[in-house]
């Protein structure tokens, strides 16, 4: 074969050989990822989830720690320690999900301090892996928004708009939502499906768009991924937003919310339906929305 047609017939294998390979997607976590509260790990955690949703092109491995911490001196059980995190190293993972923090809030008052630098670590260390990986950060869960949570939010947010990854919000929409948790903390299997749905969203670019990604800009839009420097600055950035548990009053869903502890307003919708958003005195420009859906 000429030396020239056997280059060309080289090239050619490689790439169909590469057409043919699924994304690799690691999940990161401890419990939540693991399937903890789900009818059964295999199908129902997120990450199963995720897998189904993705499809034939993805391959979904779960790489979960019960109980484990992302803070490695003051966490009860670094990630950093467990086999989990060198398998993740090992993996050729094309897309990382990262979704600890969770077991942190325990030690929160105490050590805090290291969480920042311990997530922008965890971030520069994936994105350091042969495979060139995605890292996606999610924001851990909840049953409810306390202020440990918030201040927690604010760190994913931080180090999400420093590192310029992308990061997911797998918290609002679960919010005050029970019948998304087993035990208030852990995922059902509904729970664990529109996790899944966000994740496979923002994976697959549904959601993916360019905008300002930085939480402390007056036009910050968390459903953007990616900066596109266009942040403005100013009087009146708000630094953090949060609602009280939704309720329904007269056929109107009512939702109490505050702007840095400050309550400002109550939103309401006919239905179950409702949506919170926040402009700019200036000109009007939106800041942030947050929507959601009442169930009794």
């Amino acid at each position: 074969m000429p030396p020239l047609i056997a280059a060309i017939f080289i090239i050619c294998c490689c790439v169909m050989h590469t057409a043919c390979q699924p994304y690799m997607v690691a999940c990161v976590g401890n419990s939540i990822t693991e399937g903890w509260g789900t009818s059964n790990h295999e199908t129902y955690s997120y990450p199963a989830q995720l897998q189904t949703m993705l499809g034939y092109e993805y391959q979904v491995e779960k790489f979960a720690k019960s109980g484990a911490t992302l803070m490695r001196e003051t966490g009860s059980l670094p990630y950093w320690d467990q086999f989990e995190f060198e398998a993740v190293l090992n993996s050729g993972a094309d897309i990382i999900t990262v979704m600890l923090g969770t077991n942190d809030l325990g030690y929160w008052y105490n050590s805090s301090n290291t969480f920042d630098s311990d997530l922008a670590a965890l971030v520069d260390t994936f994105l350091q892996i042969e495979s060139h990986p995605l890292v996606c950060l999610c924001l851990p869960p909840t049953s409810t928004l306390d202020n440990k949570a918030m201040e927690m939010d604010s760190v994913f947010f931080a180090v999400a708009a420093r590192k310029q990854v992308p990061l997911f919000d797998t918290q609002i929409p679960l919010l005050a939502q029970s019948s998304y948790f087993s035990d208030g903390v852990h995922l059902s299997d509904s729970g664990a499906a529109c996790v899944a749905r966000i994740i496979h969203d923002g994976i697959t670019g549904a959601v993916t768009r360019w905008g300002c990604t930085d939480p402390q800009a007056l036009n910050y839009d968390m459903s953007m991924l990616w900066d596109d420097g266009s942040c403005r600055y100013g009087a009146g950035t708000i630094h953090s937003l949060s609602h009280e548990q939704p309720v329904q009053k007269a056929g109107k869903t009512m939702v109490h919310y505050s702007i840095a502890g400050r309550k400002i307003h109550t939103a309401g919708g006919s239905g179950p339906e409702w949506n919170i958003t926040i402009r700019t005195s200036e000109n009007g420009t939106i800041i942030r929305e947050i929507r959601g859906c009442f169930q009794e």
